[in-house]
């Protein structure tokens, strides 16, 4: 009789638990829907200090969705997926985080592409290889301290053996 009670209690109070942690869950979100976007922050992460792309870069990505840089529109009418997307489809950026946060503010979060190596080939044409052996094309913002291979070497289009 008494294990009965006890499983029912602790039945109970496990049942209680998950709904109040749902209905935190959905007050905590009306009330993100509603909060206006008040700042953004924009974290670039590059290894060996380059500068491949730079906040300016990101801000104009982010006017070019909404002139005010989504600064104090609401939560819900931000598209993070698609801003997320067209920030990594920048050819420096390996990956990208976008989130917002309960005190108003959007956070970017990326990372660049790292090149171990400068091809200049017979035609002229200039781009680096990353880490991952991936062709990424030439900045005029900025050029990588790396090893610079040239003479007869395939286009930016050429397969790279890893």
């Amino acid at each position: 009789m008494k294990d009965n009670i006890k499983k029912i209690l602790f039945l109970s109070l496990n049942i209680l638990i998950v709904l109040g942690l749902l209905f935190l869950l959905g007050f905590s979100k009306e009330r993100l829907s509603q909060k206006p976007c008040e700042e953004r922050t924009i974290y670039i992460k590059s290894k060996n200090n380059n500068s491949f792309v730079e906040e300016r870069d990101v801000y104009r990505i982010l006017e070019s969705f909404d002139s005010s840089g989504f600064k104090g529109r609401e939560y819900t009418d931000i598209d993070i997926l698609n801003l997320e997307q067209r920030i990594t489809s920048l050819n420096e950026v390996e990956k990208a985080q976008i989130y917002l946060s309960s005190n108003g503010h959007l956070n970017i979060a990326l990372e660049t592409r790292t090149p171990i190596l400068r091809v200049i080939n017979m035609d002229g044409v200039s781009y680096y290889i990353d880490e991952k052996g991936k062709p990424m094309p030439f900045s005029n913002k900025f050029t990588s301290k790396v090893i610079v291979a040239n003479g007869y070497i395939g286009g930016e289009d050429s397969e790279v053996v890893e």
